[in-house]
């Protein structure tokens, strides 16, 4: 009787233990930052001179830790419209002058799937994905 009792106690324990620990690690995954990976699509029909550069101008960032997308204008765009959709539908979307407002924080939003982030400059488009 003594063994049962001592063999369920430490089942009940390691059950415990094996919860607390599924729920620190998931915790730790909603938490996390994510990168954006952002795709130039199309280029204006009146190029903007540049320099060349092999490193996108715009960045996105995924911050679960604080619930937001942060969007960092490297350059100047002059305006940017950021839309944030899920199956044609947008779900979030502003506006901005990117030579005052050089970065950008947007809600992540609430429900699970997966998201395109559109920027839309003056001189090009992006277009990244990400899912919750």
């Amino acid at each position: 009787m003594k063994k049962m009792v001592i063999s369920l106690l430490c089942t009940l324990a390691a059950l415990l233990f094996s919860n607390t620990f599924a729920m620190a690690q998931q915790q730790n995954e909603d938490t996390r930052s994510t990168e954006i990976v952002l795709i130039k699509t199309q280029t204006s029909t009146r190029p903007i001179f540049r320099a060349p550069s092999k490193v996108s101008s715009i960045s996105a960032v995924l911050d679960g830790s604080t619930g937001e997308i942060e969007i960092v204008f490297d350059e100047p765009e002059g305006n940017a419209i950021i839309e944030i959709s899920c199956m044609g539908q947008i779900v979030s979307k502003y506006v901005c002058n990117t030579a005052e407002e050089w970065i950008v924080f947007m809600p992540i939003p609430a429900n699970s799937g997966t998201y395109s982030l559109n920027i839309t400059t003056a001189s090009a488009e992006y277009i990244g994905y990400f899912s919750l």
